[in-house]
């Protein structure tokens, strides 16, 4: 959704783009060309989870990296393939198989579309700062999953990705989210469920509400405003998700307003 390829033209009437790419997927798992995982618990999402058969993966991974449409990096790489991630315009890391070459082919890549950097055992490991975000001008989709940034903050440049419509910090270790991320303009998933530890806070920024093309915003239940007072919601008026909701940290006079919430997850104080 985040790249567009689910259209707002796609969508039946009471339907939000969620609606038709679950349709979608429904579809996909309905000609077994994709498994899925039902969610029997949540009367918002119908899958838990998603994967490819092998075969089908194996032929995707290939159609792919022919068309330059995706790269996936795993330790298996030969050098010279390695340089291709600089063509390619998605591109999925897994960190337990990531040296230091690979960054740095990154920022040499100016058309990449996405960026996605998992780990499988969820340890976090040290961020080097050798890739260059506000030279990614094109960058849609960043995931920064299982890290922990120096000084607890977040890479430079990330604030000049100007076409960015999703940012995940999850599992993360970060204690302030800068207010230069709330300018973002296209931004429409925000996740910032970091990861859990003893007594560590993310700060944020109380100018979210500013974020008006916001859809989906999940929150690490230990969260406070940097200016202090309650987080202010008001004026996100095409959300759907709001996670780490909390009434002692967080506005809940605009609640009401907010047409398209679907789905709200909350903390009592106390």
């Amino acid at each position: 959704m985040a790249e567009g390829m689910i259209s707002l033209e796609d969508e039946g009437q009471g339907e939000s783009l969620r609606d038709v790419a679950e349709r979608y997927l429904f579809e996909l798992a309905s000609r077994c060309i994709v498994q899925v995982k039902m969610d029997e618990t949540s009367i918002y999402k119908r899958f838990e989870s998603c994967w490819l058969h092998d075969l089908i993966r194996d032929l995707c991974l290939s159609k792919g990296k022919e068309e330059r449409f995706l790269g996936v990096i795993d330790r298996q790489m030969e050098r010279e393939e390695k340089s291709s991630i600089r063509n390619t315009s998605r591109l999925a890391i897994h960190l337990n198989e990531l040296d230091n070459d690979h960054n740095h082919n990154i920022g040499e890549n100016k058309n990449l579309r996405s960026l996605i950097f998992l780990q499988k055992n969820r340890r976090n490991r040290n961020w080097h700062n050798c890739i260059t975000f506000g030279m990614l001008k094109f960058l849609k989709v960043l995931v920064l999953e299982s890290y922990e940034f120096e000084n607890g903050k977040l890479p430079k440049g990330i604030e000049k990705l100007n076409l960015l419509k999703l940012l995940s910090i999850q599992n993360s270790i970060v204690k302030e989210l800068p207010p230069s991320i709330c300018k973002l303009p296209r931004v429409q998933s925000l996740n910032l469920q970091i990861r859990l530890q003893s007594g560590l806070h993310i700060r944020l920024p109380n100018s979210i509400y500013k974020m008006r093309q916001l859809r989906h915003l999940i929150m690490y239940d230990r969260h406070e405003s940097i200016a202090g007072g309650k987080l202010k919601l008001e004026g996100l008026n095409d959300l759907e998700t709001l996670i780490g909701f909390d009434s002692s940290k967080d506005d809940i006079t605009h609640l009401l307003k907010l047409q398209k919430l679907r789905v709200i997850e909350r903390n009592n104080p106390g």
